[in-house]
């Protein structure tokens, strides 16, 4: 449901604002990333475990952003200019400790990568 509606508030927003809409993915090149694991025994309902991650494979966004020699900084790529070149094959995108297979020069305008995530330790709700 909440993909359905977060795909509903994209086409609303790219008819309103046509060709000034810009889709921007985040990501990020660490070697680990905070993962939620459902967890009903926390008042939250999830805990927070640091995650390993595998290099990025080939065709991935962040393998690109690695090679390119970014994977150490902060960086935003637009991807506009890639969307016609074909040896341009981005077809995943890290989603935190998973790929996400997509078309990612279509799919976005831009990404925003960042080279390290850290969890939160005291974490406070409310």
């Amino acid at each position: 449901m909440v993909v359905a509606r977060v795909r509903r508030t994209e086409i609303h927003l790219a008819e309103e604002l046509g060709q000034d809409y810009r889709t921007v993915a985040f990501t990020h090149t660490a070697t680990s990333v905070p993962e939620l694991y459902p967890d009903t025994g926390q008042p939250i309902g999830f805990t927070v475990t640091d995650t390993a991650m595998d290099p990025p494979p080939q065709g991935n966004f962040e393998h690109a952003i690695d090679v390119a020699g970014l994977g150490m900084d902060i960086s935003l790529c637009d991807l506009r200019p890639l969307r016609d070149d074909p040896a341009v094959e981005l077809s995943s995108i890290r989603t935190q400790s998973a790929q996400m297979p997509t078309p990612v020069t279509d799919a976005f305008d831009a990404v925003l990568t960042v080279p390290t995530v850290t969890t939160e330790v005291d974490l406070t709700l409310g």
